[in-house]
């Protein structure tokens, strides 16, 4: 149920930040089906980029805003036990933008942000209750991720996008896959 809870949570206040953005800033919205690394299970991304700079050879540098949410269940029927692993992250950077042609685009972004991810599991709960003991099983981890996409044209203002970023914490690096939809918002 609080998992549940916190998705509607999480892309309730996407789509309300997706809907703040000005109508002046021409600026493009991805949304996205994420696979994180082997641990990280099955989510959605959301990301929101603007440029305020264009550079020479049609390519652009902007500002990122990425959002993820990530979740992994482990189940076993011989113990009875439900286990699993959420995992947040928000970031924010700069991604420079390029075109290959008229209907296929590329990005390259540097995220710096946090990464928080929580272990839930029916054993633990049950030990921690018995015991009367805090078993927080959360962690928050400052994450870095650089990454690339591409973007192919579908209308005049929506792309089918691919992504691979790689998160990288001091605890090491896994790899996120996305793929989804990206609109371009404002004039």
């Amino acid at each position: 149920m609080r998992n549940r809870t916190a998705t509607c949570f999480f892309l309730a206040t996407a789509l309300l930040l997706a809907s703040a953005i000005p109508a002046a800033a021409q600026g493009k919205l991805g949304v996205g089906v994420s696979f994180l690394g082997d641990e990280g299970g099955t989510g959605v991304a959301f990301d929101y980029s603007r440029p305020f700079r264009t550079l020479t050879g049609d390519r652009t540098l902007g500002w990122v805003i990425d959002l993820g949410f990530h979740r992994k269940s482990f189940d076993d029927d011989v113990l009875d036990l439900d286990s699993s692993v959420t995992s947040v992250l928000a970031q924010g950077g700069v991604r420079l933008n390029g075109r290959f042609n008229e209907k296929l685009t590329w990005h390259g972004q540097g995220l710096i942000g946090i990464w928080r991810s929580s272990f839930s599991s029916d054993i633990t709960d049950e030990i921690c209750d018995v015991f009367d003991v805090d078993c927080d099983t959360s962690s928050t981890d400052v994450v870095f991720t650089p990454g690339a996409g591409v973007d192919y044209a579908l209308t005049d203002r929506m792309n089918l996008r691919a992504q691979l970023d790689i998160p990288i914490t001091g605890d090491g690096s896994t790899t996120r896959f996305w793929f989804g939809l990206s609109w371009l918002v404002g004039q």
